[in-house]
């Protein structure tokens, strides 16, 4: 039996991720993916759908808590959830898949049991059709370029590379993923896999080969004059002095190649502690393409092309938009519906 006694890094995150549900939930859920039977469990489960679920159950919980309701879900309790939600901004999509998690974790929790929670998958099922005819809600989480793009020269001009610490390294290589990143809005793992050889002798461009490339076709970015000496100054006082035996460009303490993660975690620290949001590097795409929208108008088009999208269709919600005040009222309107039907049952 390949139970949690055998994946202590694992029985770890397990307890943690349901330390604060009410004790009959938390040792089901441990019991059931603590043991390869699983139950009944129809579908084995990968490790980033049960930790989303469980974060999404963890906030329903804690939600409910707030309002002095009991830890249980409830109609009241997931509309209130869900309004609150629409109230922070989150899109219709958002919502349909905190309902849809929150459906997904009672379906393992509540396994065999009655027919009351039917309101509950039929709400999931009536959110996530809503959704799919509903835009993604792009414009929420995104600054300006030029901020963005500020910020990162910001945070080269303050880095003080001379002191020799790692600190000041980490500052100055964050603040150039973040320029060069919005300048050239990449998917993250061709971002993260660029590679030595794959920047000109003169730091005109960088290559991004196929193999790195969603859409499998090789693409060349041109690298904007003012980053040249960032860029230079970067592999001259950072990259050569650390950087172990390999070709990556983006280099962690030690001198490893940089992972996605890195990455990722490096334009979320920097953009939370300056705009008090932190964007994903998806987000920065979204920026970049923003910015070619609402400035180019005429040339809107090219935000197919800077985002390498293979189909343009891909890029209509930038030049459509959401229609989110009709999306809020379509999910408030579903979930009063859920909950009227819950209660008459």
């Amino acid at each position: 039996m390949n139970d949690l006694s055998s994946r202590p890094n694992e029985a770890c995150r397990i307890e943690r991720e349901s330390a604060e549900w009410p004790e009959q939930d938390r040792n089901r859920w441990q019991a059931i993916f603590g043991s390869q039977a699983r139950f009944a469990l129809s579908v084995d489960w990968a490790e980033a759908t049960r930790r989303q679920v469980a974060w999404v159950y963890l906030k329903y919980i804690r939600h409910v808590r707030d309002l002095g309701f009991a830890a249980d879900v409830t109609p009241e309790g997931v509309e209130d959830f869900a309004s609150a939600a629409l109230a922070r901004g989150c899109g219709l999509r958002t919502v349909a898949n905190y309902v849809q998690c929150i459906e997904q974790a009672l379906s393992v929790l509540r396994s065999g049991g009655s027919r009351r929670l039917d309101w509950l998958r039929d709400l999931s099922n009536a959110l996530n059709k809503a959704a799919k005819n509903t835009p993604k809600k792009k414009a929420g989480r995104q600054r300006p370029a030029n901020d963005i793009l500020n910020l990162g020269l910001a945070e080269m001009e303050q880095a003080d590379l001379a002191s020799g610490s790692w600190h000041d390294s980490k500052r100055y290589r964050d603040g150039l993923i973040l320029a060069l990143w919005i300048c050239m809005p990449e998917r993250r793992r061709a971002f993260t896999s660029i590679r030595l050889q794959d920047l000109s002798a003169d730091l005109t461009s960088i290559d991004f080969p196929a193999e790195h490339q969603k859409t499998g076709e090789a693409i060349k970015r041109l690298i904007p004059d003012f980053l040249r000496p960032h860029l230079r100054r970067y592999l001259d006082e950072i990259r050569s002095l650390h950087a172990g035996s390999h070709d990556r460009l983006w280099i962690v303490e030690g001198g490893d190649p940089a992972g996605s993660q890195t990455l990722y975690r490096a334009v979320g620290d920097i953009t939370k502690t300056r705009f008090g949001i932190a964007l994903s590097p998806h987000r920065l795409r979204d920026c970049a393409a923003r910015f070619v929208v609402e400035e180019m108008t005429s040339e809107a088009r090219l935000a197919s092309v800077i985002l390498n999208h293979r189909d343009a269709r891909s890029t209509a919600p930038y030049l459509e938009g959401a229609n989110t005040l009709s999306a809020s009222r379509k999910a408030m309107a579903l979930l009063h519906l859920s909950r009227a039907k819950a209660l008459s049952r």
